[in-house]
């Protein structure tokens, strides 16, 4: 081949007639894909009126349709790098999760997420399949690994839970507050 090569390369002046580029795109699973809501998520809550939650959690995936998947995320996003894949592929699933999690919340409280977490991730999943189907990937599975409220909100949430362990009202508590920090 080296001959053949050298007599191409003088007939089209060092250029080859034949040019390609390779990609090469694993099919393999990936699994513990992270997320995490970058702000906290504002949602109604039925106890509490108005809550702001912080979520993480995982996801699985695999690149179902290679050919598809480099047409839509390569060709048109002009992404090249993993990292560069992963932040676009959890802003897809971001955007599912802040309208689920609003969806889910419908007459719940935050004391009740922890029953419904898993609940949560198939209702993410089953919202994010067609996105992440029109980029050739498969989104195999979503968990949610842990909601938090804000520091504010877990903060009230203590005292109203120490008032309810003291059988005291809400004025009755900051009196008793009130004269232990007098004293």
């Amino acid at each position: 081949l080296p001959i053949l090569t050298s007599i191409i390369k003088k007939a089209t002046n060092d250029k080859t007639p034949f040019p390609a580029e390779v990609y090469f795109v694993t099919t393999k699973d990936f699994l513990d894909m992270k997320w995490g809501t970058p702000n906290e998520l504002t949602v109604r809550d039925s106890e509490l009126g108005m809550v702001q939650l912080r979520a993480f959690g995982t996801y699985a995936m695999s690149i179902k349709d290679p050919k598809q998947f480099l047409t839509q995320v390569v060709g048109v996003q002009g992404i090249y790098t993993t990292s560069d894949i992963n932040d676009y592929l959890r802003g897809i699933l971001l955007s599912e999760i802040a309208s689920t999690f609003g969806a889910a919340m419908q007459g719940k409280s935050l004391l009740d997420l922890a029953s419904i977490q898993g609940q949560l991730g198939d209702a993410v999943c089953a919202a994010a399949k067609d996105d992440f189907e029109a980029i050739g990937i498969n989104l195999k599975k979503v968990y949610v690994v842990q909601v938090t409220p804000t520091e504010e909100i877990a903060k009230a949430i203590a005292q109203r839970g120490a008032m309810g362990a003291l059988g005291t009202t809400y004025m009755e508590y900051q009196a008793g507050q009130a004269m232990r920090d007098a004293a």
